[in-house]
């Protein structure tokens, strides 16, 4: 019933009954508007335009469950807790009037709040987007400059300083991170996310180095997406059956000591930017100027959440459609860490990721 009500209030979201769907959504679920935009959001392809419904329907906070927001609802009243329309909010005027806050006022600020948000986040997609443009893509000696060393030099570095594969339980492995300062780990179906820790501080060097490019750059700092890492001979096995990839024999993921990192997508940043533009690019505002954005201080913080969520999705969608030319920063790293002797890499094609093992004990800058 729930699902099928959901499903039925976010199927067109460009009609004029879009604010009334809401309504019966929130009055069906009983939920909080947070909970209601959260459920729109991820069925429907045009969230902002369900946000908009919210508080046009006057969900500006946490609304009553049960038989009372059904009723509230059903009738056109305002969730509990949201001052009808053109009435004073719920702590009434100051004795000389002043301090009163109605329900239209509250939609109206929130109503700002979000517009200015999405013009900030729309400029800042576009400035980045504009940066990345001209960057060139690797070069033909740069991409055979990733083929100098090959599984079987990977392999004899794993075996060097990995772990024994026999005994992985009495091996010292660190975790990694599923969303860090510098790295995401996507959902791993054969490998586990644990690495010795020289593989964790050569990770690190990696986002450090690929961040700072992207600062010199003008760029917010990108994180890269891991997609594999430790892996027992067993899983190996089963990865070869459908990834041709997959090493025949021992694979050098078996001693914590390589990662496969994803070139086809990468990350958003850890925060986004706030209302100063902090992970911003250069061009968002005029030097030492903050842009102008309304004041997010008392806004739920269901809606900061969805304004954080929306810019991390616009920039995922940016970094998407110009990951050749993130993959090139990336990359340029990556060969400047190899020549230093820091790791190996390889750059694979059938599946798109650099394969990169520790080649040292302390990874550069470590």
């Amino acid at each position: 019933m729930r699902h099928s009500s959901i499903a039925a209030a976010s199927r067109d979201p460009g009609r004029a009954s879009t604010t009334h769907g809401v309504r019966s959504l929130v009055a069906v679920l009983g939920v909080s508007a947070g909970v209601a935009a959260e459920s729109l959001r991820s069925r429907c392809p045009n969230a902002r335009l369900f946000l908009r419904a919210l508080l046009a329907a006057g969900l500006t906070v946490a609304c009553a469950g049960g038989e009372d927001a059904d009723r509230e609802v059903g009738a056109g009243v305002p969730p509990a807790g949201v001052p009808p329309a053109g009435e004073t909010g719920r702590h009434g005027p100051d004795a000389d009037g002043r301090g009163a806050t109605s329900g239209d006022d509250v939609v109206a600020a929130m109503g700002e709040r979000l517009s200015a948000a999405e013009s900030r986040i729309d400029q800042l997609a576009d400035s980045i987007d504009d940066l990345l443009h001209p960057v060139p893509l690797l070069t033909a000696a740069q991409e055979l400059a990733f083929g100098r060393y090959g599984n079987a030099d990977h392999l004899a570095r794993a075996e060097a300083l990995g772990i024994d594969p026999a005994d992985p339980a009495s091996a010292a492995l660190v975790p990694l991170d599923s969303s860090g300062p510098y790295w995401i780990v996507r959902e791993l179906d054969h490998s586990e996310p644990l690495v010795t820790p020289a593989t964790r501080a050569l990770l690190e060097e990696i986002g450090r180095r690929f961040q700072g490019r992207l600062e010199r750059e003008g760029l917010p700092p990108y994180r890269f997406e891991i997609s594999s890492a430790l892996r027992t001979a067993e899983s190996q096995v089963d990865l070869r059956r459908t990834n041709p990839n997959a090493a025949p024999g021992r694979s050098a993921h078996e001693y914590g000591t390589t990662i496969d990192i994803t070139y086809a997508a990468f990350a958003a940043p850890l925060r986004p930017a706030d209302d100063r533009g902090s992970a911003g690019v250069a061009g968002d505002a005029p030097a030492g100027e903050a842009p102008q954005e309304a004041d997010s201080r008392g806004t739920p913080e269901w809606l900061e959440a969805h304004i954080a969520r929306d810019e991390s999705a616009r920039l995922e969608t940016v970094a998407a459609r110009r990951s050749r030319e993130l993959q090139a920063f990336l990359g340029e790293e990556l060969l400047t860490l190899q020549t230093e002797g820091a790791l190996h890499v390889m750059l694979e094609r059938r599946q798109p990721v650099f394969h990169i093992t520790l080649a040292r004990e302390t990874a550069a800058g470590g």
